[in-house]
C-alpha cells in the first residue's frame, strides 16, 4: 500500500492502520485527524529508529509508531501508558503533541524526548521472615524487612528469633524487581537473591563456602 511518503506500509501495516483509523475517529478536529493520519501512514512504512525508555510505551527498546500510536490511545482515554513514559515534553500529561514527537522522534528526526522519572514499582517498605540451616548452628529463623525507594535502590534487615543474630544487605533492584547482593548473616558473608512481584517478594540466602543455607519472604506492608 502506498503512501504519500513514496514507500508501501510494512508487512505488519494493515493490521495497525486498521487500529490507527480506529482511533481517529475519537479525534474531534478534522484538521488534527488529517495530520495525525498522514504521520502516522508514514511512520508505518518507515523502520523504527532510536531506543530508549522515554517514548517506548510498550518497553521493547525501540521508539516507533507503535509507541506513538499507544501515546495517542492514552490521549483519548483510550489507553493507559504512564506520564513518566508518554508524556515526551512534560507538558499537559500525555495528548496528541506527544503521539506526534514520539513519531518524528522514531522515524529519525533530531528531538529530544524529554520524560520524567518513572516510580519503582516495587517502592515500598515490605515485612516478612526467613528460615534456613547453619552450620554448626543448626535451624534458623527469624523476621526481615526491606525497604524499596522510588529509584529501586533497597535495603534488608532482620534478626533470629532468639535475637541473637542480625542480617544486613542492600543493593538495587533490577528492572523486573530481580536482585544480587552480598551482606552478613551474623559473622558470615552471605549471598542473598531474590525476586520481587506486585505486593510481595520472596527469595533465598547462602552463606559462602556453603555452610548454610535458606530462603525468606515478605510481603508489602506500605507503598
Amino acid at each position: 500500500m502506498p503512501t504519500s511518503c513514496g514507500t508501501a506500509i510494512t508487512t505488519d501495516g494493515p493490521a495497525r492502520l486498521a487500529r490507527i483509523l480506529r482511533v481517529l475517529t475519537h479525534v474531534e478536529a478534522a484538521a488534527s485527524r488529517g495530520l495525525l493520519l498522514s504521520v502516522l501512514l508514514c511512520a508505518l512504512a518507515l523502520p523504527a529508529h532510536g531506543e530508549g525508555v522515554c517514548g517506548d510505551a510498550n518497553a521493547d527498546m525501540s521508539v516507533n509508531s507503535s509507541d506513538a500510536l499507544a501515546a495517542l490511545e492514552t490521549g483519548i482515554g483510550a489507553g493507559d501508558c504512564p506520564v513518566c513514559i508518554c508524556d515526551v515534553d512534560q507538558i499537559g500529561g500525555v495528548i496528541a503533541t506527544d503521539a506526534l514527537l514520539i513519531l518524528r522522534f522514531g522515524v529519525g528526526h533530531a528531538i529530544v524526548l524529554s520524560c520524567s522519572v518513572c516510580p519503582n514499582p516495587f517502592a515500598g517498605i515490605y515485612m516478612g521472615t526467613y528460615e534456613g540451616v547453619v552450620t554448626p548452628l543448626g535451624d534458623v529463623d527469624g523476621f526481615l524487612d526491606f525497604v524499596v525507594d522510588d529509584q529501586g535502590f533497597f535495603t534488608g534487615d532482620g534478626m533470629s528469633a532468639s535475637g541473637q543474630t542480625t542480617f544486613e544487605f542492600d543493593g538495587m533492584l533490577e528492572p523486573d524487581g530481580s536482585f544480587e547482593s552480598m551482606g552478613s548473616l551474623g559473622t558470615f558473608t552471605a549471598l542473598f537473591s531474590g525476586q520481587f512481584a506486585q505486593g510481595s517478594a520472596s527469595g533465598s540466602w547462602e552463606i559462602e563456602g556453603g555452610v548454610g543455607s535458606g530462603t525468606w519472604d515478605a510481603t508489602l506492608v506500605e507503598p
